[in-house]
């Protein structure tokens, strides 16, 4: 949920789960078979749920995800838009995305970067 909400509260952009940081497709196809009986409908619910609990439904409208092929692999694409609020993981952390990373800020530097990001919404 980190890099979800690291996205939110930049600038969004396109998570894509399924795929590693090199640009190895290592795919969800075992994931959704062995954990979602092989529908990948209950797999985009768990995803729902999940951010349903860790950042809430308030942020739904922040993001869109669906399932794609990429080399006869099922990957999970997420399009994120920024958000007009901060968005917090369990209601507790703060994450932002600075290229290539996701920065958990705290103290100072999460009041600063809410105070000047934020602050036309």
């Amino acid at each position: 949920m980190s890099l979800l909400a690291g996205f939110i509260n930049s600038d969004g952009g396109i998570l894509l789960i399924g795929v590693s940081d090199d640009g190895t497709i290592s795919g969800l196809d075992d994931e959704i078979k062995k954990f979602h009986k092989d529908s990948d409908d209950k797999l985009l619910l768990h995803f729902k749920n999940i951010t349903a609990s860790r950042i809430g439904e308030a942020y739904y409208p922040c993001f869109n995800s669906k399932l794609i092929k990429v080399k006869d692999k099922k990957i999970l694409a997420v399009h994120c838009l920024k958000s007009d609020k901060p968005c917090f993981v369990d209601n507790e952390q703060f994450f932002v995305r600075t290229n290539p990373a996701t920065d958990n800020l705290t103290g100072r530097k999460m009041y600063d970067y809410i105070e000047t990001h934020f602050k036309n919404s």
